[in-house]
């Protein structure tokens, strides 16, 4: 019997591999999130199998305790468990950044996640408008080290915003708690 489950073992490790190479399957950590924001809601496997449609016994295997034992999950029931939770790929992938960095949830880190998941939702459009601007740019000359360089220029700036709008907050903090204000 063992020899016959070595390679079946094998097989499905390849058609893995091959599934994920071709898109469909999400990429490494995000069935984690979602497992966690499942978790973290309170969603039951029942509840979750009626407003995605997927059937129960394969969100059991999907969303399993244990992630070696996790079924893979395709793009599709990714997108469905996502509408489910009301999250998107900004949500994601702000909480994979954080995971990568290793920081907890302790202190102001879900504020700090509130804010970079608020500012990243309309920051796409903004830069298209932002691009749609400017006439001249030679998209032929763009190179991923001008835009690695765009990206820390954004940083900076947002960085910069992000003191600015602290300031304004602590103003109006100081305000409301004057006594003799009127």
């Amino acid at each position: 019997m063992a020899h016959v489950e070595g390679p079946r073992q094998n097989r499905t490790s390849l058609v893995d591999a091959v599934r994920t190479r071709m898109g469909l399957v999400p990429a490494d950590g995000v069935v984690d999130i979602l497992c966690g924001l499942i978790d973290e809601v309170g969603l039951s496997q029942r509840y979750l199998s009626g407003v995605t449609g997927i059937k129960r016994t394969r969100v059991q295997r999907i969303l399993h305790a244990d992630p070696e034992q996790r079924a893979l999950m395709t793009i599709d029931e990714v997108e469905a468990l996502k509408a489910a939770l009301s999250v998107d790929d900004y949500d994601i992938a702000v909480e994979l950044e954080f995971r990568r960095r290793n920081l907890d949830n302790s202190g102001d880190i879900p504020q700090r996640k509130g804010i970079i998941k608020g500012i990243l939702r309309g920051l796409p459009s903004e830069l298209i408008d932002e691009m749609d601007l400017i006439c001249e740019i030679d998209y032929d000359e763009v190179t991923p080290e001008l835009t690695l360089n765009l990206q820390k220029i954004l940083a900076k700036c947002a960085g910069r915003s992000l003191k600015s709008f602290k300031r304004v907050c602590d103003r109006h903090n100081q305000e409301r708690s004057d006594p003799f204000r009127d």
